[in-house]
């Protein structure tokens, strides 16, 4: 895969931090490997200082990978709880056939519809 972004959600298990205390931070930092025995630091926010509950880091450049790992380094919470790891780019293989029929119907409210094929 051609690996352009990644996006941390945590999420605040048991937390018992109230209100936006400036201590908040995550800190941690990710690599990629094509082979799962070799690996490339990425991103390394190890030293971060800053509360970033929804961490969008976009690359300098794409880069190509086939596996992604996430290494904690520390994070205000007692537990560490990540709801969402996602990684955006582009696969090298064919895409998908279109569905036959397939059909998009807006409900009233535009954010709704109904998809069939």
């Amino acid at each position: 895969m051609n690996v352009k972004a990644i996006q941390i959600n945590f999420q605040d298990f048991n937390s018992d931090i109230y209100g936006r205390p400036d201590t908040l931070r995550q800190q941690f930092v990710l690599q990629s490997s094509i082979d799962k025995i070799n690996w490339e630091t990425i991103a390394d926010y190890s030293k971060n200082t800053r509360d970033m509950p929804h961490g969008y880091i976009e690359l300098e450049k794409p880069i190509d990978a086939r596996y992604i790992r996430y290494n904690h380094v520390y994070c205000t919470n007692n537990y560490l709880s990540i709801s969402e790891l996602r990684v955006f780019g582009n696969g090298y293989e064919a895409k998908p056939i279109k569905p036959a029929n397939f059909n998009v119907v807006r409900q009233v409210d535009r954010r709704n519809a109904n998809l069939t094929w």
